[in-house]
């Protein structure tokens, strides 16, 4: 009696243990490890607290900058560079990791780090430090050891509501592939540039010199449009670069693309303070000159340059302007 007794003590307490494992709680996510690098008002941490570092959060984008790669880890406080002195005594911090850095790195990815002690190094002069030390969990340990729904509040996932609306929406666009605005424009480019061929002589006339004319008012137009009439595109990837974009790896990669879908299309695209602009395409133009005399093509010269006190610049765009807008050609010279 008393063996099967023991049996099913032992039994039980297998059971619990097994209940007590698959219903042990996640770890939840205390607060930004930016905020409390940065605040140094900020209440310290405590052991086995998780902090989420998003440097693409709209509502806090503060950017953390490695400062020294240690043996084991990286010693990590604001980013001096981009803020300068503005914060006042912001923290460093000793980070655990195996992944790669580099003195003076800005840090662009997520990152979730759990709080575990002290840190005691000594300076390149000599004298010794204390810092809060900090674990970075990997890709597997934030998907089994992190509650979901703080990975949501901190911008690590979509919302599960929001994931199945992407779903449905990648479903929508593989069954119907949506024209842009954008698209519509280089439709245009794309008739008057067939119109232009189909229609010139075979040989430099002054007959196709005024066709090419014709055609330079549209190309100028797709430039105009596309900078300032559109919404998607080159003027929605700016906007992101300028609020802090969710993804920096998505974002850069779309940027690949549509500036090589642009360029397929005879428009080259250029990046400056932020902003992306659709510009002139110099080879694109250059090859419809074999159906040009060599007078216009002499004056056109879409490949002159001018001397500014930046340097030496492209004049593409102020050339094109100026046949275009202007009205001069060399016939009126």
């Amino acid at each position: 009696m008393r063996v099967k007794l023991n049996k099913i003590i032992i039994l039980g307490s297998i059971f619990c243990g097994f209940l007590g494992i698959s219903a042990e709680a996640k770890e939840q996510i205390c607060g930004s490890l930016s905020t409390f690098v940065y605040m140094q008002n900020a209440n310290p941490p405590k052991i086995g607290c998780l902090y989420a570092y998003n440097p693409y959060d709209r509502m806090n984008p503060l950017t953390l900058r490695v400062k020294q790669v240690l043996n084991g880890g990286i010693l990590v406080s604001a980013d001096a560079v981009y803020y300068g002195n503005y914060f006042e005594n912001p923290k460093t911090i000793f980070i655990q990791t195996s992944k790669q850095f580099v003195d003076e790195q800005l840090m662009r990815d997520k990152e979730i780090v759990k709080y575990t002690g002290v840190y005691d190094y000594v300076t390149v002069l000599g004298a010794r430090k204390r810092v809060y030390k900090f674990y970075r969990y990997g890709k597997y340990e934030i998907e089994k050891n992190v509650d979901t729904s703080s990975l949501e509040n901190y911008g690590f996932v979509e919302p599960k509501v929001t994931q199945q609306k992407i779903i449905n929406n990648k479903e929508k666009n593989e069954k119907q592939i949506k024209t842009t605005e954008v698209d519509e424009y280089f439709k245009s480019l794309k008739s008057a540039e067939n119109e232009f061929i189909n229609t010139a002589d075979q040989k430099p006339s002054k007959r196709n010199d005024l066709k090419f004319r014709k055609f330079l008012f549209t190309y100028w137009n797709t430039i105009e449009n596309i900078n300032e009439n559109t919404n998607d595109g080159i003027n929605q990837l700016s906007f992101e670069d300028a609020n802090g974009t969710d993804s920096y790896n998505d974002w850069s990669t779309r940027a690949k693309n549509l500036t090589k879908h642009y360029e397929n299309n005879g428009v080259s695209v250029a990046f400056n303070e932020g902003y992306f602009y659709a510009t002139v395409k110099t080879d694109y133009l250059t090859s419809f000159y074999k159906y040009l005399t060599p007078a216009y093509k002499k004056w056109l010269n879409f490949e002159g340059k001018i001397e500014t006190e930046a340097g030496i610049q492209d004049n593409c765009n102020n050339k094109l302007y100026e046949i275009v807008k202007e009205g001069k050609d060399y016939y009126n010279e």
